[in-house]
């Protein structure tokens, strides 16, 4: 298998991270490397280090023209609204989801992929 290099955006938790980087990724942390930075330079990491961008930001995509989607990093969203202390929040759910694209989408030309999990807190 093919470990793709991941820039994982400051919204992904550090579990995120640690799991990932077990799994044998090289991942450039933007929390840990330069919090506070803006989603388009978040992007240009991702693009200049021709990574797999991960992040947890639905407004992410939309701030992007149509042609930087087309010819920048592959791109994963994961969304899970108005659920707290739940396990759609876990690491684990998180790195099976990337674990499910490297084995079925990493190849193809897919420019992002986004799971939204909407739900009510309890």
């Amino acid at each position: 298998m093919i470990f793709p290099y991941v820039v994982a955006d400051e919204n992904i938790p550090g579990e995120v991270v640690a799991e990932l980087q077990k799994l044998g990724h090289k991942v450039y942390w933007i929390a840990r490397e330069q919090p506070g930075i803006s989603d388009r330079d978040v992007w240009q990491i991702a693009a200049s280090r021709n990574a797999l961008l991960l992040t947890r930001d639905f407004r992410f995509l939309p701030q992007l023209s149509k042609d930087e989607v087309l010819h920048g990093p592959q791109v994963l969203v994961f969304v899970a609204n108005g659920i707290e202390n739940s396990e759609l929040q876990a690491a684990e759910v998180m790195t099976d989801f990337m674990s499910w694209y490297f084995r079925n989408l990493i190849q193809k030309d897919w420019h992002h992929v986004s799971i939204t999990v909407e739900g009510k807190k309890k």
